[in-house]
């Protein structure tokens, strides 16, 4: 069973070229812009400067050799291009979806036991594959966007002075999504969250196979220390927006009322985000960190906190465990496959503000117990590797053979 792995951007997608090159289930990995690490390219890219720049680690492929590996950097570079120059974004992408979708040879496919596109950019993978008699699996990695909508007006009502941080979703790429889940074999999701949206907008439960994602349990192996005279630290990692519950983060910490605590606040800023996030000593907002960097940050932290409204499955939820942290999340993330209440952490209903603060106020009053509880989150988070990950995907591809 060789598998044609497809995806226009990064994301997690290298990581799953690799395990299924490790398994031998690998025909090939194409993708915009991407290189294997230890190759020439990448030395050349970090000859040239002393610290090699940021974006290197989300583009380089690790164990999956340069014959396995396909490119289309123009792809990429003009869709960066056209949003520079003021295009909007998610037309831009769509556009670049379409384009890499038709740019795969169609002996490419044909030489492939079966297609793995992703969410957003399978629409017309799914036919050309259809035509050659290739099943489409389709990897999802957000929840249904239908249901992502009606978040959204909740959240409104909760902060409607967020309204501009919360995109509308285009009818095209709607379409362009049913017509996926319509023509994909399989749907395999990361968390429970993303499969009972799915089910909700009407993908057959049959179809829906749960894969929860791994993390590098060796870059996030840099445990949490104790305090030690430093103020307790809340850490919050991720895209600095409404969705992921910063308007109700920042309620919450205005209701904890604490001077001797700190919320580091990391990730990349939106503007709606960047004209209301607060500026004092009590918070420190870090923007962008690099993934490399992210364990370190953790480190210096006491309890990851991530009261996110709508996610596929939020990885830096399992980065955070493996760095040995408590966390605080919300049944719409992978909270309720991967976390255990009071043993490693807490899972809120989203926006629930009286819950959260309550939550924060805990870890205050016990900081021994959200030392244990950390540990704890290290054990759990060791379950979840990236091995794991690809072991499960083996059998995915071997049931779907048989």
């Amino acid at each position: 069973m060789q598998a044609l792995l497809a995806h226009p951007g990064t994301q997690y997608s290298a990581q799953l070229a690799r395990q299924l090159y490790l398994h031998g289930k690998l025909h090939r990995f194409w993708t915009s812009f991407a290189m294997p690490k230890g190759g020439s390219m990448e030395r050349w890219i970090r000859a040239l400067s002393p610290r090699a720049p940021k974006w290197l680690d989300h583009r380089t492929v690790s164990d999956v050799p340069a014959e396995k590996l396909r490119t289309i950097p123009t792809l990429e570079i003009a869709a960066v291009l056209r949003m520079r120059f003021g295009a909007e974004p998610q037309i831009v992408m769509h556009a670049r979806n379409e384009k890499f979708q038709r740019a795969i040879p169609k002996s490419e496919i044909d030489k492939s036991d079966v297609v793995i596109g992703f969410d957003t950019s399978s629409d017309i993978l799914g036919e050309r594959a259809a035509a050659s008699g290739r099943p489409l699996i389709l990897d999802q990695t957000i929840a249904h966007p239908r249901s992502k909508k009606r978040v959204y007006e909740t959240i409104l009502r909760q902060f409607p002075d967020w309204s501009e941080d919360l995109e509308i979703r285009d009818s095209v790429i709607s379409a362009a999504e049913d017509a996926e889940h319509r023509k994909a074999r399989n749907v395999v999701v990361a968390s429970s969250f993303t499969k009972s949206t799915l089910i909700e907008n009407g993908v057959s439960a049959e179809k829906i196979l749960l894969n929860p994602y791994g993390v590098d349990l060796e870059r996030f192996s840099k445990m949490h220390s104790p305090p030690n005279g430093r103020p307790f630290r809340f850490l919050f990692a991720g895209l600095v927006c409404a969705r992921k519950g910063i308007p109700l983060l920042l309620q919450a910490w205005d209701a904890l009322g604490r001077k001797d605590v700190e919320l580091w606040i990391a990730g990349p800023i939106t503007p709606a985000a960047a004209a209301r996030l607060p500026r004092n000593n009590r918070i420190k907002i870090m923007g962008k960190v690099p993934n490399s960097e992210l364990a370190a940050v953790m480190s210096e932290s006491d309890v990851f906190v991530f009261p996110s409204y709508f996610e596929g499955f939020a990885l830096v939820l399992l980065e955070a465990m493996a760095c040995g942290l408590a966390v605080i999340t919300t049944t719409a993330t992978a909270g309720p496959d991967i976390v255990t209440n009071e043993e490693d952490g807490w899972v809120l209903q989203p926006g629930d503000l009286d819950a959260l603060v309550s939550t924060m106020h805990f870890c205050l009053e016990q900081p021994d117990k959200v030392g244990e509880m950390g540990r704890n989150a290290r054990r759990t988070a060791e379950r979840f590797s990236w091995s794991a990950y690809g072991d499960r995907w083996k059998d995915i591809l071997d049931n779907s053979h048989s």
